[in-house]
């Protein structure tokens, strides 16, 4: 054994372990220094791997779309169509005259103004009506008091479109037509609803307090979507008058 490995160490002309690639080896021969063959690099990763592309696709489709700016045109387009459509099925549905039961007291009460009493004990609907029955715009005042609450009815789903069209506008219908077309759609099933169409051609009260109520749920949407402290304060106003519907004076 020579010295090279008694004390642990290869010899010369042999690499030790761990030695980087590239190092010297000395020739037996000549003694002269070759150099030893560097081993390729190793592959280079691709740029542009699937899983990766996948998540990115993934993330880009779950994406939430910013919905387009709604055209005022089209809404009030849709608006108008809606108010004509549904005036002209009331108007066309109305009943004739004078009522009957209730309905005949609550058109009397209209006429004369007497709040409270009877079968009426809806002073702030009595109130409305008995205006729009001295407005002249037919010598059937019977006829007008019904007329105001198609009219009540007709701005109650009104109301309901303008709030549905708030709402899907913070959704995620980014199209807007699409978001218009939604609106509409639930707006005229509320006005071709039995019992809301009942209620809307006939001198009934509950066609008023759904337009105070579409009203307060329409102002809070606004309020909650980025809306002034104004709409509260009006919600509050149209909520204190609510009693006066359906109280007994």
């Amino acid at each position: 054994m020579d010295s090279g490995t008694r004390d642990g160490r290869p010899p010369a002309d042999e690499p030790a372990e761990g030695d980087e690639a590239g190092a010297t080896m000395t020739s037996h021969d000549t003694g002269a220094e070759i150099a030893s063959p560097t081993p390729p690099p190793p592959a280079s990763e691709p740029e542009f791997d699937e899983p990766r592309a996948g998540n990115v696709q993934l993330r880009a489709r779950g994406a939430r779309e910013v919905p387009d700016q709604r055209s005022p045109l089209m809404t009030f387009g849709a608006a108008i169509l809606l108010l004509i459509a549904t005036s002209a099925l009331y108007t066309l549905t109305l009943t004739p005259s004078f009522g009957g039961g209730a309905d005949a007291v609550r058109q009397l009460d209209a006429i004369d103004l007497r709040l409270g009493g009877g079968a009426s004990d809806h002073p702030l609907f009595v109130a409305v009506a008995h205006g729009v029955s001295q407005s002249g715009l037919s010598a059937d005042r019977a006829r007008l008091v019904s007329w105001a609450a198609a009219a009540c009815g007709t701005l109650a789903v009104l109301v309901v479109f303008l709030c549905g069209l708030r709402i899907l506008d913070h959704g995620r219908l980014a199209s807007t037509r699409s978001r218009v077309l939604f609106a509409a759609a639930g707006a005229a099933s509320l006005a071709v609803a039995h019992g809301f169409w009942l209620r809307s051609v006939s001198p009934s009260p509950a066609t008023l307090g759904s337009l105070l109520f579409a009203l307060i749920v329409w102002l809070w949407v606004r309020r909650l979507t980025g809306g002034g402290a104004a709409n509260m304060l009006a919600a509050a106003f149209l909520l204190g008058l609510a009693p006066a519907l359906w109280w007994s004076a």
